[in-house]
């Protein structure tokens, strides 16, 4: 009974969600929004461009969406896990088949001077595709990072990275590069789930 429950739960949000999204004027959904656990938390203000996204936040929800002026872009076949934090007040941009772990926050802004007369630090992030996002880790204003890049749990990136690369540490350094495969992914359709 539970897996019949839990299953009807997951199709009942699923089709919520990307209805609820469709009709929104701010937001364009060119794939299904599967949801198998939370509700995210969705802020539309600004310009959202979402394709087939997987949302697996069981405990905590996730909270995704731009503001007012700022454009959030991202590509199909994205899983994104429990508590991970992805609002944009410039712009930010995720490529296909990118995992993002539990608790992943990626800013596109400090959202306050860090010092007194100085202006709020505000630039563009672009991930690109076929990346692995670790637990914990922060993606901040004006990185961007490469294809295939595995990004290590807990890493603060704070500067550009090369594509074929995984980094860890704060904040995070190039640990070692390698060849990915032409036409490996690290989400494919068929375990997408959609």
């Amino acid at each position: 009974m539970t897996n019949i429950y839990r299953r009807f739960r997951a199709l009942f949000l699923t089709a919520l969600l990307t209805t609820w999204v469709k009709i929104h004027r701010n937001c364009t959904v060119n794939g299904l929004l599967v949801c198998s656990a939370k509700f995210p938390r969705l802020e539309l203000a600004g310009r959202v461009t979402l394709g087939r996204l997987s949302f697996e936040g069981v405990l905590t929800a996730i909270n995704l969406g731009a503001r007012k002026g700022a454009t959030l872009t991202m590509g199909n076949w994205i899983g994104i896990n429990q508590g991970v934090s992805i609002v944009a007040l410039n712009s930010i941009t995720i490529g296909d088949h990118t995992l993002i772990s539990d608790y992943v926050t990626i800013y596109d802004s400090m959202y306050h001077p860090t010092l007194p007369g100085e202006e709020t630090f505000t630039a563009p992030v672009v991930i690109g595709r076929n990346c692995l996002i670790g637990n914990g880790a922060m993606i901040m204003p004006g990185v961007t990072i490469g294809d295939n890049v595995v990004v290590g749990a807990r890493a603060v990136v704070n500067k550009d990275i090369p594509a074929n690369c995984i980094v860890a540490g704060a904040p995070a350094k190039v640990l070692r590069t390698y060849e990915t495969p032409e036409g490996w992914f690290r989400y494919p359709e068929k375990l997408a789930g959609h």
